[in-house]
């Protein structure tokens, strides 16, 4: 048990972030739980904010967009004035996620665009919008992100299934029902094919074709849903590291130490600053630390620079700009 939290439900959270449109019958049956049984405690987790909603992921390289992230140190964190930034960025159609920090940077903002020249005209509209309010910032561009799951939330968890997002992609090809279902399971990701089909007066199974197409396409990668380990006394980290002799050797080694730690949930290389991100979610602070020291003995001698971010909440999250769905080809 941790918190008011059962292993059951933990287990729970691990299937649905995992996949979050495997059938409640199927997890029922792999937990050994009645289907109301786990209704119950899945509404249970909703209503209590642990799970709070449920995304799409969609490789937005596969789309023609590049990911840059930005980290904002601010003037001033009171609350309205912090409000008003996070709305700002909520609503604006190229933020894809928002994150609330501790320590050197108050917020992680991450930009979805076609080209740096876009973007560069997005963050120029921010620092505008806000000219008193932003101390300082540092942009990090990203090369490709390994998702490896919250293995952690599960004692049986085994390797992580690793879902890869950007890296050197084509542009894939579309077609108008294509744009209308990715919009679809954007905004609704747990939306049924019957729901679907009735919608667009097609046959279901024509419904499940294109979309197992767009997954056999790398568009989308799967379906999770953004939980707050907080609410089961887990702590938010992130790890930033620039090499000191960079390597296709030592990533691939740092990479793999990453895969075979339960409690590393996301691996991103950049360009920029630093020139990985790792993000981890851990039981306490000393766990924490325990993580960072194994990881500066084992690379120390490539690692040139190292710092630590807390994590205070994931505010907002998503794989595909609202912009996607505006813009004309």
């Amino acid at each position: 048990m941790k918190g008011d939290i059962s292993k059951k439900e933990l287990n729970l959270l691990y299937e649905i972030t995992s996949n979050s449109r495997t059938p409640l019958n199927q997890i029922a049956k792999k937990l050994n739980l009645s289907q109301q049984g786990l209704s119950y405690r899945l509404s249970k987790l909703e209503d209590s904010n642990v799970l709070l909603n449920y995304f799409t992921l969609f490789d937005y390289s596969c789309l023609g967009y590049n990911n840059f992230r930005v980290f904002l140190n601010l003037n001033s964190t009171d609350e309205i004035n912090l409000k008003k930034i996070i709305d700002y960025l909520c609503s604006h159609g190229s933020v894809l996620s928002v994150n609330h920090c501790g320590g050197k940077w108050d917020l992680i903002v991450t930009f979805a665009a076609r080209n740096i020249s876009r973007f560069n005209k997005e963050l120029k509209s921010l620092l505008s919008q806000f000219p008193n309010s932003i101390k300082s910032y540092s942009v990090l561009t990203n090369i490709v992100a390994y998702n490896l799951g919250k293995r952690y939330l599960s004692e049986t968890s085994s390797h992580p299934n690793t879902k890869i997002i950007g890296g050197d992609r084509e542009l894939v090809k579309i077609d108008a029902i294509d744009r209308q279902l990715i919009k679809e399971i954007f905004y609704n990701p747990k939306i049924t094919y019957v729901s679907l089909a009735s919608k667009y007066k097609l046959n279901p199974k024509t419904i499940i074709n294109k979309i197992k197409s767009l997954e056999a396409k790398g568009i989308i990668k799967g379906y999770s849903c953004v939980i707050d380990c907080y609410k089961f006394n887990y702590l938010s980290n992130k790890i930033l590291i620039k090499y000191h002799n960079p390597s296709t050797k030592v990533e691939d080694e740092l990479l793999k130490f990453c895969r075979l730690n339960k409690n590393i949930t996301n691996v991103v290389k950049v360009i920029g600053e630093w020139d990985l991100e790792i993000d981890t979610e851990n039981k306490d602070f000393h766990d924490f630390k325990h993580l960072c020291s194994t990881i500066r003995s084992k690379f120390g001698d490539n690692i040139y620079n190292f710092d630590t971010c807390h994590v205070f909440s994931n505010i907002k999250t998503a794989y595909l700009p609202t912009n996607f769905f505006s813009e004309t080809f």
